[in-house]
């Protein structure tokens, strides 16, 4: 199983930048927060409890590859 970088190095082609990658982050948190607040909707609705204070480290392969600094990741476990 390969993954994104084996993926770049095998193929000389592709033109990924630093630029492209922030925006892949950014994206990724934007969709990852939109999910949580679709979860913490129905959590509500079905007397659960979303904790949405906690984060943790993103700090991808690509992000390093291309110098892109780790950013915090919204998490949001679930508890009754």
């Amino acid at each position: 199983m390969s993954d994104d970088l084996d993926a770049m190095e095998e193929s000389p082609e592709t033109t990924f930048t630093k630029e492209d990658v922030e925006k892949g982050v950014q994206d990724w948190k934007e969709r990852l927060r939109a999910l949580f607040q679709d979860v913490h909707a129905w959590a509500q609705e079905n007397g659960w409890h979303v904790n949405a204070s906690g984060t943790v480290e993103m700090h991808e392969e690509l992000m390093q590859e291309f110098g892109v600094p780790a950013t915090d990741q919204a998490t949001a476990p679930l508890g009754p």
